[in-house]
């Protein structure tokens, strides 16, 4: 008898199963996962061979959310089917279930969340594929199957449910707009500052809504108006490094220094200039489609 199922595995990534039919698949000895966390967000991560990479994401504060992101855009919107499938050496078929879900033009193609997500999460603990059936345009022929693979997912699993039975909500007193405070003529980052950023990092890495984070250096009114703009340009570029430094990609921070013309306190006292100097951030978060969610 032609042991058909593996074929697949011989040409590794991509098979062609019949006229019209691509499957993207990891082969059993090119599957892997990679578990990543921390106490505000937990990931797995793993690669479909030439089709692109695949995420489970749960933040602190949010709900699972699993997501593909395809190497070459998709020009099309449709429909998907989410189906769990029995590999080949367990010799079983799995109750049949179907989920619809959507297909996206773009980079993004597949996007499911809740308690879809988790029914993919589930159907990997149990060694089963999670497979995408799709058809490639409204009326195409081709039939794309994207298959995410069980093997060696057990390891990393379970870090991520440790991840996730120690994962620690952002704190609610973190609000989108926070201050770092600087002594007097002063724009290196001390330990509390740096504390600070830390927790503002982790937020936003935990929140995939936050599209930009702008910094904006302050000053009091001691000195001359053009040293103080200055000084204010320094503080936030301290900023501005450490976080860069910290793996922020420089394309979400834009930077801007106001000197002493935007006090938070009078200038007269001295409990008013400590608040004046300053560097603020703010957290700006992606604008959705009314509808979206």
């Amino acid at each position: 008898m032609k042991e058909w199922w593996l074929y697949p595995l011989m040409i590794g990534a991509l098979t062609v199963e019949a006229a019209g039919e691509i499957e993207y698949r990891a082969a059993i000895t090119e599957s892997s996962w990679e578990f990543a966390g921390s106490k505000t967000v937990c990931e797995l991560r793993h690669t479909v061979p030439l089709y692109g990479t695949t995420q489970f994401r749960l933040p602190a504060d949010g709900e699972l959310k699993f997501k593909v992101d395809a190497y070459r855009p998709s020009p099309y919107e449709g429909s998907a089917i989410l189906r769990e499938v029995s590999p080949p050496w367990l010799h079983e078929e799995p109750e049949p279930s179907e989920l619809p879900v959507p297909i996206s033009a773009g980079t993004r193609p597949i996007a499911i969340k809740g308690k879809d997500a988790r029914w993919l999460l589930n159907t990997l603990a149990r060694g089963r594929i999670g497979s995408f059936d799709f058809h490639e345009g409204k009326d195409s022929w081709t039939k794309v199957r994207v298959s995410v693979s069980p093997v060696n997912f057990l390891k990393p699993y379970a870090e991520f449910r440790m991840c996730t039975e120690n994962l620690t909500a952002v704190s609610p007193e973190l609000a989108d707009l926070r201050a770092i405070y600087f002594r007097t003529d002063v724009s290196a980052l001390d330990s509390k500052a740096r504390s600070e950023l830390k927790r503002a990092f982790d937020q936003v890495v935990a929140d995939e809504d936050v599209a930009e984070v702008v910094i904006r250096g302050h000053a009091d009114a001691r000195g001359t108006r053009h040293y103080n703009q200055r000084l204010s340009a320094r503080r936030a570029a301290s900023v501005s490094r450490y976080l860069k430094g910290n793996g922020l990609q420089a394309k979400k921070i834009s930077v801007k220094a106001y000197g002493e013309t935007k006090p938070k306190g009078n200038n007269t006292s001295k409990s008013g200039r400590a608040l004046n100097r300053r560097v603020e951030l703010e957290l700006v978060r992606e604008q959705k489609a009314s509808g979206e969610e």
